[in-house]
């Protein structure tokens, strides 16, 4: 993939008072333009989920086991805690909702 050359804004617009105050000519400021150090970035590439049938069934089997059964997942809470870091919890009635969303979104082609 190509990067592109990214100048700052402010870089730029120093520049262009300069051109204007001093009367350049549009080659003379384009060689200057050029002499802008620049970085080396690359475009934002945004990702999609793609869920198969198989994933959204399964999506709504989880969700539909912890809605049967309210008792047993009532104020239980799962905790994902990757080697112990960045500890994340969720309770499992939030779980199943969001299971249930992104899976029905997924089935109207909404992800």
């Amino acid at each position: 993939m190509m990067t592109d050359e990214c100048i700052k804004r402010e870089d730029a617009r120093d520049l262009l008072e300069i051109a204007l105050d001093d009367d350049w000519e549009i080659d003379y400021a384009n060689d200057r333009f050029d002499e802008i150090p620049a970085a080396d970035v690359r475009p934002v590439v945004r990702g999609k989920w793609i869920l198969d049938e198989r994933m959204v069934l399964a999506m709504l089997a989880g969700a539909r086991a912890i809605e049967q059964n309210p008792r047993k997942y009532l104020g239980t809470i799962f905790v994902y805690e990757p080697f112990g870091i960045n500890t994340k919890e969720i309770t499992y009635c939030e779980a199943a909702k969001k299971l249930r969303e992104t899976a029905e979104a997924a089935l109207k082609g909404e992800t």
